[in-house]
């Protein structure tokens, strides 16, 4: 006889782990725990103010959710396995990039402030970046 499948709205269902089996007491690790709680907050935050009319569209949403929670966890992974040059570069990138569209802003509007502010802190960046280059070279 064909073990029935479970359904997926039984509790038996939501409480397997990787590996197939299923846990006493629906016992997760905690960065699922949490990744589930994020995603659960993504969703109440995306159908506070209207909701979806079927079980279809809210599967849908929550999925989406999910995903978004995924992706945030493995962002925040890859950032804390980065060194203290590697933020800093990339900030550099980013406050460049930002000065470009300030550049790139129409003659009306003045840019003076905002420019002079990116390239101190330009400035202060590529000092400290050079500070611990020579740091790792002594």
């Amino acid at each position: 006889m064909k073990s029935a499948k479970p359904d997926r709205r039984s509790s038996e269902y939501e409480c397997r782990v990787s590996d197939g089996h299923a846990n006493e007491g629906c016992v997760l690790h905690a960065s699922e725990v949490r990744r589930h709680d994020h995603a659960w907050t993504l969703y109440h935050r995306d159908t506070r103010l209207r909701r979806p009319l079927t079980a279809a569209g809210r599967r849908r949403w929550f999925a989406h959710s999910l995903a978004t929670a995924w992706i945030w966890a493995r962002q925040q992974a890859t950032d804390a396995t980065k060194t203290e040059d590697q933020h800093r570069a990339e900030r550099l990138t980013g406050l460049k990039l930002e000065l470009l569209r300030i550049d790139a802003r129409p003659f009306g509007m003045s840019i003076a402030k905002d420019r002079t502010a990116l390239l101190e802190e330009i400035d202060l960046l590529t000092a400290q970046s050079s500070a611990s280059a020579t740091r790792m070279a002594a």
